[in-house]
């Protein structure tokens, strides 16, 4: 074993396998298999977190959330780290299956170029405009409950569960699309608008342990006021587009 870490020339002793000051994980040997065995070990990791962090995202509302107030991280994705892989995951699937491959009129063309600029490019700047609006409108209702920072790691966890959930959606829906089930289709995506709605709420009462009736109303104040945002931003965003 080297004596200083090569990364920060920090003092290594025998007991160390990273290193205390920066963290570097000590090398033992420079050979293929150890390159190799760092390689699995990390992945493997990674590979856990991943199947502890995305059952409870999408079956336990509320779940990760109070994991990150309490402090147990390690264990899971981190929540900002979770937002913005899922968020690419969203937009890599709405970018191939909102395509057409059918010859189109100059005025459908310009009206599918209008709507690949607003779903590629304005829609995800909305997205992360709104992540911290939604965390701004969950404290306004519930900031007796907890401080600011649990608000916003709630509104990035049931973000994240939105972009998995409708990403695979869009997957399944263009399989559907092909195979002429339209009706099967319309009946998913109104089943995953209700389980959106039911997972927000019941995220929010498992964070902030209101009484059920209580957090109904706060729930129903906070939706309609994110509503009421998304609704006037999209639709000034299309005015200006147009």
């Amino acid at each position: 074993m080297a004596d200083a870490c090569p990364n920060c020339d920090q003092e290594l002793l025998e007991e160390h396998a990273f290193c205390p000051s920066c963290g570097q994980a000590v090398i033992v040997e420079d050979s293929v298999r150890s390159f190799l065995s760092h390689f699995l070990s990390d992945y493997f990791a990674f590979d856990s977190k991943i199947g502890r962090s995305m059952r409870p995202l999408v079956l336990k509302p509320g779940f990760l959330t109070n994991e990150f107030a309490i402090g147990r991280r390690v264990r899971y994705i981190p929540p900002l780290r979770m937002f913005i892989f899922l968020s690419l995951f969203f937009f890599v699937v709405l970018g191939f299956t909102s395509g057409s491959g059918a010859v189109m009129d100059p005025d459908r063309l310009q009206e599918q170029v209008f709507w690949d600029r607003f779903f590629g490019s304005v829609l995800p700047k909305m997205v992360f405009l709104f992540m911290p609006c939604l965390a701004g409108i969950i404290h306004l209702f519930y900031h007796r409950k907890g401080p600011f920072l649990i608000a916003f790691v709630a509104s990035m966890h049931f973000h994240a569960f939105v972009f998995l959930v409708f990403g695979v959606y869009g997957i399944i829906s263009k399989l559907f699309q092909l195979g002429g089930a339209i009706a099967v289709n319309q009946w998913l995506i109104s089943a995953l608008c209700a389980y959106t709605l039911f997972y927000l709420w019941r995220s929010l009462q498992v964070i902030f342990k209101e009484p059920p009736w209580m957090n109904t109303v706060k729930f129903l104040g906070a939706v309609v006021v994110y509503l009421m945002l998304l609704v006037a931003a999209s639709v000034l965003t299309v005015y200006l587009l147009s």
